[in-house]
């Protein structure tokens, strides 16, 4: 019901959704999968995984109704290459990877791209709590990350859809 509350709220405002990007997530707890709590491990699924499939279930039929849109995913260097004591984040983040490829393909001949993006190191409260000896400073603002996010939500990525692209190698994609 929030889902369906907030998708009807930004067609009431905006009158339709051509881009949706998916960044909400949890870090969850960071220790080894069989010390993990299970309310913690399911907090992290349904934010990071079920959440992405919940918003796409209700946006998807407006895209194709409008003829296309992009959908971007966010994901994480976890979520490409497991790492030890990330439990259901990585986790969560590999089964998006997933997540995008085979939507992708199902949306393909709507004209609806879907892709994932790992935004890399970025300052955010997220990455503190993970890396909490990092100085802050030596790690890019998000506002810094957006060239990617920019051009998979424009027409210049028209044909682009079920690839997972690091922000820091965009500048490759567009050749």
């Amino acid at each position: 019901p929030d889902v369906k509350r907030f998708v009807e709220t930004v067609i009431n405002r905006f009158g339709t959704i051509d881009i949706l990007v998916n960044n909400a997530g949890v870090l969850g707890e960071m220790k080894p999968l069989h010390e993990s709590s299970a309310v913690q491990w399911e907090e992290a699924l349904r934010i990071n995984v079920h959440g992405v499939f919940y918003i796409v279930k209700e946006v998807v039929p407006l895209m194709i109704k409008r003829g296309g849109g992009s959908i971007i995913n966010v994901t994480s260097n976890v979520g490409r290459r497991g790492r030890g004591k990330w439990g259901a984040y990585s986790v969560s983040k590999f089964a998006l990877e997933g997540f995008t490829h085979v939507l992708a393909e199902e949306l393909e001949d709507f004209q609806i791209r879907v892709n994932a993006i790992n935004p890399g190191k970025t300052r955010t409260a997220m990455r503190a709590a993970a890396h909490p000896g990092e100085d802050p400073l030596t790690v890019p603002l998000a506002e810094e990350k957006t060239e990617g996010f920019l051009f998979l939500a424009g027409d210049a990525s028209r044909g682009i859809t079920g690839r997972s692209l690091e922000a820091e190698d965009f500048d490759q994609i567009k050749r």
